[in-house]
């Protein structure tokens, strides 16, 4: 099983590299072992409220979806890193933000962005991965989103699930 190093699944961002008409949303798993995931971030806004996920691929650097950051919060939202459990945790601010030029937020092209935190960070980013992903490879996708389909707001505990990539 090759580890989420696809950063386009562990940040959330499928939709990214792939035509989406629709988006479905992951439920389940279970919970992320600490330091297994360290480069798995949380993004908050300024009202400590949560925005997305997203993935560490530098010590400086966030890649995440673009629909989580519009350019009217870019600048104002912080990034908790290395935390399995994100409840009461301070986020590192971020202090540039590049969306891509050519997203486009009615069908979810192109949606990817990179955060630039105000401070190095001591963690390991995720192992980008040049190959191609097989079709119903086995993966692992990581994040703190809904844990049931009747939950609209985002676990605070590290899950992680596996899943089958689809043609």
């Amino acid at each position: 099983m090759r580890l989420f190093s696809k950063v386009y699944f562990s940040a959330g961002i499928f939709a990214a590299l792939t035509y989406a008409k629709s988006v479905e949303r992951i439920v389940g798993g279970v919970d992320a072992k600490p330091g297994d995931f360290s480069f798995a971030v949380f993004i908050i806004n300024e009202s400590l409220q949560s925005v997305c996920g997203g993935s560490l691929i530098s010590n400086q650097w966030i890649v995440t979806a673009a629909h989580c950051v519009t350019d009217t919060v870019l600048k104002k939202v912080s990034v908790v890193v290395g935390k399995n459990d994100v409840r009461s945790q301070i986020g590192i601010p971020v202090v540039e933000g590049y969306i891509h030029a050519k997203y486009d937020p009615s069908q979810f092209i192109n949606d990817i962005a990179v955060l630039k935190l105000k401070n190095p960070v001591d963690m390991k980013p995720v192992k980008l991965d040049s190959q191609t992903v097989s079709d119903y490879e086995k993966m692992t996708a990581v994040g703190w989103g809904l844990t049931s389909s009747n939950n609209d707001a985002p676990n605070p505990l590290l899950k992680q699930v596996d899943l089958i990539t689809q043609p």
